[in-house]
């Protein structure tokens, strides 16, 4: 695995492989020879926000009362829990992270989270940072190390010229601005790359001093208990222009690199990688189930049960799973149906003819829900609908709802 290490290394960054896999394997440190996790149908993740249940009268910490309604309610249930991001942060709930190894006062400590009599699944948002990360804050501040932590540029690319025809060739998952403009303390501005949003800057990979510390954090996470590690918005990770920068070569490179990472240091810890796009890209980071991801979210599920229990037909749903090849005997789908961003719709590429697409995001629109859009080509897509599970399976007969909910929930776990 070393060898590995060493190779993914020098991929990333020619002519600096041997001198920054000796810096990796004194990070790293005393190597383990554990038994790596076996995955069966009995694990089963409650996702939670780290405030989702609070008690304003009694003052104690929302990841204080989570763990204690848990241990005395939900381990029988659960096998443990993912916490959506619980750092400090500056917007999109939790994923504008200030400090990756801190726990927000506002929340608890990491004590409060290891007190889960269960497994535990934290977000490495590697992505990007909050604006006001100490990182870019230092960035902007003129700090020598950290001018080339971000993708940024120091003149907006005027239109026509060759850098705006490369951006506009940038997949996008939302339909803000590509570059996020901000003053520095010398006096000069600055465009940096925001993939998400003006608040969270795209991290610059192709700087080994990044994935250095990203790394240290990786293997804090560990530390502090970590039984999966899931890499938030993975396809994105490398950018390069004159490419879409969606699933680079170097992107699954860096993914293989965190893995064989916690192969050697931590190897009963499991990777997930997040990637809401179509199927086939999807799956891409299982590869051969052995040097990337374990699991994968399985985006394409959740819209396609909401579409067969709201169009009153299995057609499609039934198509796909038809079409579905065995994934590797090491790896596995993380089944679900909604999380914090709602329900993706970018999954249905292919599967769905998109007449039903727009379809399926009106009726959405008509419950209640909320639509994010990209913009392609200067066309605005649904990237995404932001609705509750429960409001989108909704019916005027409160009990064929709930019919509808066990329905759907039950789908998700009988599938493979």
């Amino acid at each position: 695995m070393e060898i590995q290490l060493k190779n993914y290394l020098e991929t990333l960054y020619p002519n600096q492989g041997d001198t920054l896999f000796q810096t990796v394997k004194q990070l790293i440190g005393p190597t383990v020879k554990g038994e790596r996790r076996e995955l069966n149908h009995r694990d089963a993740l409650l996702i939670t926000y780290p405030h989702q249940i609070q008690d304003a009268s009694s003052g104690v910490e929302p990841l204080r009362l989570m763990s204690k309604f848990y241990n005395n309610h939900l381990k029988s249930c659960f096998s443990g829990v993912h916490f959506l991001p619980f750092f400090p942060y500056s917007s999109d709930g939790g994923f504008a992270v200030i400090d990756f190894e801190k726990v927000d006062d506002e929340f608890g400590n990491w004590a409060d989270i290891q007190a889960i009599e269960g497994d535990l699944m934290y977000d490495a948002v590697f992505n990007h940072t909050s604006s006001k990360h100490r990182w870019f804050q230092g960035y902007l501040e003129g700090e020598k190390k950290l001018r080339d932590f971000y993708h940024h540029f120091d003149q907006l690319p005027q239109p026509g010229s060759v850098e705006e025809k490369q951006l506009r060739m940038v997949v996008r998952p939302r339909a803000s601005e590509l570059l996020a403009e901000f003053d520095k303390d010398d006096g000069d501005k600055t465009w940096a790359w925001a993939t998400f949003g003006p608040d969270q800057l795209d991290l610059n990979f192709s700087n080994p001093l990044v994935l250095l510390e990203l790394i240290k954090v990786l293997l804090f996470y560990v530390e502090q208990g970590a039984t999966f590690i899931r890499v938030d918005a993975v396809p994105f990770l490398w950018k390069e222009l004159g490419t879409n920068c969606m699933h680079h070569p170097k992107t699954h490179t860096i993914v293989k690199l965190l893995r064989t990472v916690l192969d050697l240091k931590a190897p009963q810890v499991c990777l997930i990688t997040e990637s809401n796009v179509p199927h086939d890209e999807n799956i891409s980071y299982l590869d051969d189930g052995h040097c990337e991801a374990q699991l994968v979210y399985n985006f394409s599920l959740a819209p396609l049960i909401m579409h067969s229990l709201e169009m009153g037909t299995a057609k499609h749903l039934k198509a796909w799973v038809d079409g579905l090849k065995p994934l590797p005997g090491t790896t596995s789908f993380f089944n679900f149906t909604a999380t914090h961003d709602g329900i993706g719709v970018r999954p249905l590429e292919g599967i769905l003819p998109d007449e039903e697409i727009f379809e399926l995001v009106r009726r959405m629109e008509a419950k209640g829900g909320f639509v994010n859009f990209r913009r392609i080509d200067g066309e605005e897509r649904p990237y995404e609908m932001n609705i509750t599970w429960s409001s989108a399976l909704k019916v005027d007969d409160l009990q064929l709802h709930v019919r509808r909910l066990l329905c759907s929930y039950s789908m998700s776990l009988v599938f493979p």
